[in-house]
């Protein structure tokens, strides 16, 4: 968990936030794409919008990452 590398680290340094950018990024990103497209679903009017697979993809990708 990318918080983990905060709360267990002894000496908060650049390298430090530097791999926690990093790995937060690669897991917040895809939450941000699916939302993004929820959103232009919702303002193109999409009824029959593929929500529940983004959300699975979505989650799956997640728990894939570490």
């Amino acid at each position: 968990m990318p918080a983990r590398m905060l709360t267990e680290s002894a000496t908060w340094d650049d390298a430090l936030f530097r791999a926690y950018h990093e790995r937060r990024t690669a897991r917040v990103r895809p939450v941000v794409e699916a939302s993004v497209q929820l959103g232009q679903w919702q303002l193109d009017g999409v009824r029959d919008a593929e929500v529940p697979g983004l959300m699975a993809r979505t989650m799956s990708m997640l728990r894939e990452l570490p």
